[in-house]
């Protein structure tokens, strides 16, 4: 068998890796969420989303800017989106690792009206997480390609050195957020390219994410557990002005 038939038979295996058992639907803002939550039709629910605004990182930063912050319109962003989340009981937060992310969810955590918020870290949404398998070959592959050209492959299915394949990825991810061992309602605060690989793979591309209509900041997926099951929304601020374009 040549590189070509292989390849092609290792793309149809993985598109049977991702078949949750859940319903994917539209575009959702945050206090759309806490209503349903309130008049109990969402038993509990699931926040996968990315940071929110950062400086632009550095192409040669290996870390992929582990160490950046937020921005000033960053900080303003989580506030509302932390008053936004008032309505939801009981709100844990996890993190990335990475600086911008912990900060992301302090700051939603102090809108929400937790005084000095403890942000948990999970491993598995970080840069090293359930999508990377060799964060250095990555980088290699973000310095040599570009990132944009790099992250639209990977979202796109293709295979991309450094990366699980996305629909294996998503598979693993979908059974870490909605699996026993996570409990309640939960903010997990993770990165830009997972969220666009988790929504494009559980919706069987139907969103369409690429570098030119991209996860704007503190935007991903909402996991509700309804009557019937989980259904996954994409949770935004605001509805109105929700998609971005792509930046290192």
């Amino acid at each position: 068998m040549n590189d070509f038939a292989i390849k092609r038979v290792e793309e149809l295996i993985l598109k049977e890796y991702i078949k949750p058992k859940c319903h994917v639907l539209d575009t959702v803002e945050f206090s759309d969420i806490v209503s349903r939550v309130k008049i109990g039709e969402i038993e509990r629910v699931v926040f996968y989303v990315r940071h929110s605004e950062r400086p632009e990182i550095d192409v040669n930063d290996p870390t992929f800017g582990a160490h950046l912050g937020l921005t000033d319109y960053g900080v303003k962003l989580a506030h509302e989106v932390g008053a936004a989340l008032r309505g939801i009981p009981n709100l844990v937060a996890y993190a990335s690792p990475a600086r911008r992310t912990i900060l992301t969810a302090q700051e939603i955590l102090l809108s929400y009206g937790v005084a000095n918020p403890d942000i948990k870290v999970s491993d598995e949404i970080s840069l090293n997480g359930l999508y990377t398998e060799d964060g250095k070959t990555l980088h290699e592959s973000y310095r040599t390609r570009g990132s944009g050209v790099v992250n639209d492959a990977y979202n796109n299915g293709e295979f991309v050195a450094g990366y699980i394949p996305r629909n294996k990825a998503s598979q693993a991810m979908y059974n870490y957020l909605t699996g026993a061992e996570l409990e309640g309602n939960l903010l997990m605060v993770s990165h830009d390219v997972f969220i666009a690989a988790f929504m494009m793979a559980i919706s069987d591309d139907k969103f369409g994410f690429s570098t030119k209509r991209w996860i704007g900041f503190i935007q991903g997926a909402a996991l509700a557990l309804e009557a019937d099951g989980w259904h996954v929304y994409y949770v935004v601020p605001n509805i109105v002005s929700h998609h971005s374009v792509f930046i290192q």
